[in-house]
């Protein structure tokens, strides 16, 4: 996560970006990715909101005015994964998830869609707020693919 705290980010391109959020679109990916449980998510996303134009746009004000404290517990508080990764090979535990039988595409589709199931703002609702979810899950797949 250390290139995110490196990005140059263009906060009124992330508000466009949020402006352009397709509610029916997004329920569609749910349905087809939660099927019996995607009424209980669409649900809990109209009590929280999280994917709201106008509250997105306010998230993207507050990470503006606090981004250099959020890129200090990026760099200085978030694990290393390298050092996850050694840690797991010296227990001989899997660290990709290809080692446990999950593709790509599901790990990809997972991150991104991993936001919707909780009311908390984390990691994920923050790279979704300054667009950059599609992307960084993308990376985090082919980092993991080139890990031997």
């Amino acid at each position: 996560m250390e290139q995110l705290a490196k990005e140059d980010i263009d906060f009124d391109g992330c508000k466009a970006k949020v402006a352009s959020f397709d509610q029916k679109a997004w329920e569609q990916c749910v349905r087809d990715h939660f099927e019996g449980a995607a009424q209980g998510v669409i649900e809990l996303e109209q009590k929280a909101g999280k994917n709201d134009i106008e509250k997105a746009k306010q998230r993207i004000d507050h990470i503006q005015k606090h981004w250099d404290t959020i890129k200090d517990v990026i760099v200085n508080e978030l694990p290393d994964p390298v050092k996850i990764i050694q840690i797991l090979k010296a227990i001989d535990a899997p660290y990709r998830p290809i080692d446990v039988g999950i593709e790509d595409s599901l790990v990809k589709d997972s991150l991104i869609l991993a936001k919707e199931v909780r009311v908390r703002y984390g990691l994920l609702q923050l790279l979704w707020d300054l667009g950059y979810l599609d992307a960084y899950s993308q990376d985090f797949v082919d980092f993991y693919k080139g890990i031997k």
